[in-house]
């Protein structure tokens, strides 16, 4: 991967890969299967937590590799998301801050500490130039909680010996027993898949998002430190409304991918 001269920080901004191995990938089962009478049960009991979550604010990790191409970076994401598709991203490491990202699905700001560039644009644009992934704020909620999609009315539903797979109208999941019940461990929705690799109690501690075209090729590790479910701090709108930095140079969303995605 190669960016233009001054741009060297995207590297690490973009924060797609680290040095952790990346994990295996969760196959789901294949087939028509056999009737699942108590799959309304299940995925009720899968989602009990995650259905009522409005916002989400958080500490995370992330690495992976996107287009072929992985980027060295430890980069710390202090973030907050709400249901109704505001996002909220600081990304930092060793005390310095190398973006900021906050807006709603309408508008959105990203600011660059590398050049003190600043691109306006719709979040989805934004999200997708830097990571690759054509991911809905919402649906980043939804998948970060373990819901994978928001409705949960089944429209078909097989059992593969104990695992159950349901769809709904804008998804498939793969509902598997443990201990505390049952629990998300695979789901597709919008053509990304969310694979669910480690759980802290009720809610996915590490997870996998990749597009359900690439097979896994191209994929984004998540590993969520802390989080705080229903959080105050995400009822500040300031947090999800698009800021101006004073002297910033203004990018497009254009420059932005061009940057971060020109190949060698």
């Amino acid at each position: 991967m190669r960016v233009a001269r001054g741009s060297a920080a995207l590297l690490t901004v973009a924060a797609l890969t680290g040095s952790a191995c990346a994990p295996a990938l969760f196959r789901p089962p294949a087939g028509p299967g056999s009737p699942a009478p108590d799959a309304a049960t299940a995925l009720d009991n899968a989602t009990a937590a995650c259905r009522d979550v409005r916002s989400l604010v958080f500490i995370m990790h992330l690495h992976g590799r996107i287009a072929g191409r992985g980027i060295p970076g430890a980069l710390r994401f202090d973030g907050a998301a709400t249901r109704d598709g505001g996002l909220f991203l600081d990304a930092n490491a060793n005390g310095r801050q190398y973006l900021e990202l906050r807006g709603t699905p309408g508008a959105a700001s990203l600011w660059l500490r590398d050049g003190n560039r600043l691109v306006n644009a719709p979040l989805t644009d934004i999200l997708e130039a830097l990571t690759g992934l054509a991911i809905a704020p919402d649906r980043l909620l939804a998948f970060m909680t373990g819901c994978v999609t928001w409705d949960r009315s089944i429209v078909q539903a097989s059992r593969f010996g104990r695992d159950i797979r349901v769809r709904t109208s804008d998804a498939e999941i793969v509902l598997v027993t443990a201990p505390a019940g049952w629990r998300t461990r695979w789901g597709v929705s919008g053509g990304l898949v969310v694979d669910y690799h480690e759980m802290q109690g009720l809610w996915p501690r590490r997870f996998t998002i990749y597009p359900e075209a690439t097979a896994g090729e191209d994929r984004l590790t998540m590993q969520i430190d802390q989080r705080f479910v229903n959080d105050a701090r995400a009822s500040n709108q300031e947090l999800f409304t698009p800021r101006a930095r004073p002297g910033s140079v203004p990018m497009t969303v254009e420059e932005l991918r061009e940057a971060v995605w020109r190949d060698p």
